[in-house]
């Protein structure tokens, strides 16, 4: 106020920070991913070992091609991939790299990016999955596995 200058603030900026979006929208309780066939993946309708889904975050970073700011990923070939690393993790196993079939944004929606994955051999139950970029690390939601 008056020309004075408040406190400094540090905010740390990465390349990536990868958070996995919830339903419902608490950010700690079921992923927001699809079976193949479109349908949520829930405690009614869970997930099954060696099945691949489509699961949905934000901040994994750079594609290629690029994509402008708030515009909308492409719908066609060439689709937006992510650039960096990405690790997943179901239960605690890591996912193979050659079980990770898409990451990247989502086509035709602006900001959101999908990774599709086969489910690892893991015990039933709300299962914990975790992403991990070179930057950043995330592990708040769980995916329903019978």
């Amino acid at each position: 106020m008056n020309g004075t200058k408040s406190n400094s603030v540090v905010v740390p900026l990465a390349a990536t920070a990868p958070g996995i979006f919830s339903v419902p929208a608490n950010g700690i309780s079921s992923a927001a991913a699809l079976h193949a066939n479109y349908s949520l993946i829930s405690a009614t309708n869970p997930a099954t070992q060696g099945e691949i889904i489509s699961m949905y975050l934000t901040g994994l970073g750079a594609t290629k091609p690029s994509v402008s700011d708030g515009a909308a990923a492409p719908g066609k070939a060439p689709l937006a991939l992510i650039t960096g690393a990405l690790a997943i993790y179901v239960g605690g196993v890591q996912v193979p790299a050659n079980q990770i079939y898409y990451a990247g944004l989502a086509p035709t929606l602006a900001g959101l990016y999908q990774v599709n994955f086969m489910i690892p051999n893991v015990v039933a139950g709300n299962i914990g999955v975790a992403v991990q970029t070179n930057e950043g690390f995330t592990d708040m939601v769980y995916i329903p596995i019978q």
